[in-house]
């Protein structure tokens, strides 16, 4: 049984580009590069002329499991996530269009990997979920005070997961089946809107829109069982067959504010709704059976669905950038995030709770080029799980305490051709 899919509340945390991530994910009302194509495509039309973008963001995830009893603490892994940017954008001469195409992939849980044989192994020793989108966009001001957008994109979704399976559930690491699967899904397509509403010259009025992407995530997966099971098996020790996961991300609604008091200070504030009470279950399909051979000790992997059970969120950014002087900017930020995943589902693959994040950052031109960076770092609160059915039967292997923290660092270049 696949115990759990790296997906969770915060899998969007923090917003895509170094400007967005230094004011605190408050890019709504604000969008003026080609992130954009991401957070609200109206802001597309701010872009003038022809232009590219190319950034790269570092995500560091420091997570620590105790599982409850008498088990030693573990932690994940060293491991530096890159989400990349690029994109490049043109106006073609005309005065109230801009056209733009990218590619990138949302902040989200990085490759958490811990000890193969620790206490947390029968629901994750390794957890990764990359998706990656690929845009085409167009901004629209129609009027002086409003501006509209949308964006086309397909997403593309690959998960990797492996964990311990316990047959006689004793809890014997000599007696564990290792467990590993990799899945993907392509070519799925949707289509986001945005709008950004000036109402005075010193306020503007931004949302926009990311509807919920169905993805059925298909691949093998492969267990390997150890030889003093495989009397039970007629001695064979490795067996595979095919899964599917059906799992639907999210929609999310932003709304955002943006004021200018004076011409050096520019404020925002966004606020992002995540439905991710569509995660009820896991459903998962096993296409042959075939995984682990039935005997009488062992019953094969059936179809089956984990009760996830996940709730939805609300997010709150604020942020700042203060003009220096011409051509240098600082910035700053604060955000909140709740957490989405209930005690009785939490485990050691989705760290998850109540988030606050502060940021930091600048922006500098240099004549046709502009170069922002950030540094965020997000303080997640300390949990207690003592209910928790995750896991293998619901044996209670992720009852424990959870510490959680995040760094992130991401720095970009503008060339405006």
């Amino acid at each position: 049984m696949l115990p759990s899919v790296c997906l969770a509340s915060g899998y969007y945390i923090p917003e895509v580009g170094a400007k967005a991530m230094a004011m605190g994910g408050a890019f709504t009302a604000r969008a003026d590069d080609l992130t954009a194509l991401f957070i609200n495509p109206a802001g597309l039309s701010r872009v003038n002329g022809t232009n590219i973008l190319l950034e790269d963001g570092v995500m560091l995830l420091h997570a620590e499991f105790l599982r409850s009893g008498k088990y030693p603490p573990v932690k994940n892994d060293f491991y530096l996530g890159h989400i990349p940017f690029l994109g490049i954008s043109s106006d073609f001469g005309l005065d109230d269009f801009v056209f733009a195409i990218g590619g990138y992939g949302p902040y989200g849980a990085p490759e958490i990997t811990y000890p193969r044989n620790g206490p947390q192994r029968y629901n994750v020793i390794r957890g990764m979920n990359e998706q990656i989108m690929y845009s085409l966009g167009i901004g629209w001001k129609p009027f002086e005070s409003l501006r509209v957008g949308v964006a086309l994109s397909m997403v593309d979704v690959f998960i990797a997961y492996s964990f311990m399976y316990d047959p006689l559930g004793g809890g014997d690491p000599g007696t564990d089946v290792f467990v590993e699967t990799k899945l993907e899904d392509r070519y799925n397509f949707t289509l986001s809107p945005g709008v950004i509403y000036s109402p005075f010259p010193s306020l503007e009025v931004g949302a926009s829109y990311l509807p919920p992407i169905p993805v059925k995530a298909r691949g093998p997966i492969r267990a390997h069982i150890p030889q003093s099971l495989a009397i039970f098996t007629d001695g064979v020790t490795d067996t595979s067959d095919d899964v599917e996961v059906d799992v639907t991300l999210p929609q999310i609604v932003r709304v955002g504010v943006r004021y200018l008091p004076i011409h050096a200070l520019d404020l925002v504030l966004d606020i992002v709704w995540m439905e991710w009470s569509r995660i009820k279950e896991y459903p998962l399909d096993f296409k042959n059976n075939s995984l682990i051979p039935p005997s009488e000790t062992f019953e094969p992997l059936a179809d089956t669905a984990l009760p996830k059970e996940w709730q939805d969120t609300l997010g709150v950014g604020v942020g700042a950038e203060y003009s220096l002087v011409k051509g240098l900017s600082l910035r700053g930020g604060y955000f909140f995030e709740q957490g989405a995943i209930p005690e009785r589902t939490m485990d050691a693959s989705n760290l998850d709770s109540d988030k606050h994040g502060v940021s930091i950052g600048f922006g500098w031109t240099i004549g046709q080029f502009r170069v922002d960076g950030a540094y965020s770092h997000i303080f997640q609160a300390d949990r207690h799980v003592g209910k928790s059915i995750a896991g293998i039967e619901g044996r209670g292997q992720a009852r424990g305490e959870y510490r959680a923290s995040w760094d992130n660092v991401s720095l970009g270049v503008a060339w405006r051709i």
